[in-house]
């Protein structure tokens, strides 16, 4: 499916949502950068991309419908005791949610109160950046 399809998806599936506008930006925003410039995108980032100012109810909606259509994978850091960060495989991550245990990456420990140190943030799926480069 290629950018302009996912847009097409966008605009027909979702016509009557008020997200669906920020999702375009959002697919715009990421259709114009290097693969480079989008490693890690937090909330912030893709309110700026949208154009709003606060990471709410509308914005948060964006986020799913675009996970939703596989054109961004949520992903998550670990910020240690130590204030160190980790990346989180996200199949370590769905079996911390399953079991209410997260193993610590470097350490091997329990993480305790580990939703409580997770940092969100997205990346494009590889399907997406494929499609985006094509064009």
């Amino acid at each position: 499916m290629s950018v302009e399809d996912i847009k097409v998806e966008v605009r027909t599936g979702w016509s009557d949502v008020p997200a669906a506008d920020l999702c375009l930006r959002i697919i715009d925003f990421l259709a114009a950068r290097r693969e480079d410039e989008l490693r890690m995108l937090t909330f912030r980032e893709l309110s700026v991309a949208a154009g709003v100012d606060d990471v709410d109810a509308e914005l948060l909606t964006a986020v799913a419908i675009l996970r939703n259509l596989s054109v961004l994978d949520a992903r998550a850091l670990l910020v240690d005791a130590d204030e160190m960060e980790y990346e989180i495989d996200p199949s370590d991550l769905a079996e911390a949610h399953l079991t209410g245990e997260l193993v610590h990456p470097h350490t091997g420990e329990l993480v305790e109160n580990y939703a409580g140190r997770l940092v969100p943030f997205f990346v494009p799926t590889k399907r997406f950046l494929a499609e985006s480069n094509s064009v």
